[in-house]
């Protein structure tokens, strides 16, 4: 094995245990969350989310910032993970190459962020409005 293969193989494990902390991770917070330990799901869920790294794995950190969006603490922390659950959907849907499945996992996980976390809010003179 060549100095670049064995590199490879080095980033490749890397990728591997990063990925799987960040599942770990989750599965401990959905463990969490089905006790109503909230708190505990949502530490849990962050450090999975550091885990998962920035920009690697963006299909764990969608997964993660769906359930972060889904637990949120507040109003405004849910709607802060929804949105960057949308930038992260875009962004993997510009990395997809196939216009047809790029559309198919839009839709696909815009639902599933939508039938998991809040609607975006705005506020206007002292009153929240949701939109949908």
């Amino acid at each position: 094995m060549g100095r670049d293969s064995a590199r490879r193989a080095g980033a490749d494990r890397a990728v591997g245990i990063r990925d799987a902390s960040a599942n770990v991770h989750a599965a401990l917070a959905a463990c969490a969350a089905a006790r109503g330990e909230r708190a505990a799901a949502e530490q849990l869920l962050i450090r999975g989310l550091q885990a998962a790294g920035d920009p690697g794995l963006p299909a764990s950190r969608l997964e993660i910032t769906i359930a972060l969006a889904t637990l949120g603490a507040s109003p405004d922390t849910a709607t802060a993970y929804a949105e960057a659950a949308r930038s992260l959907i875009e962004q993997i849907v510009r990395a997809v190459g196939d216009d047809e499945l790029a559309s198919r996992f839009r839709s696909s996980a815009l639902a599933e962020l939508q039938s998991s976390a809040p609607a975006p809010t705005y506020t206007t003179a002292g009153s929240r409005h949701t939109t949908s």
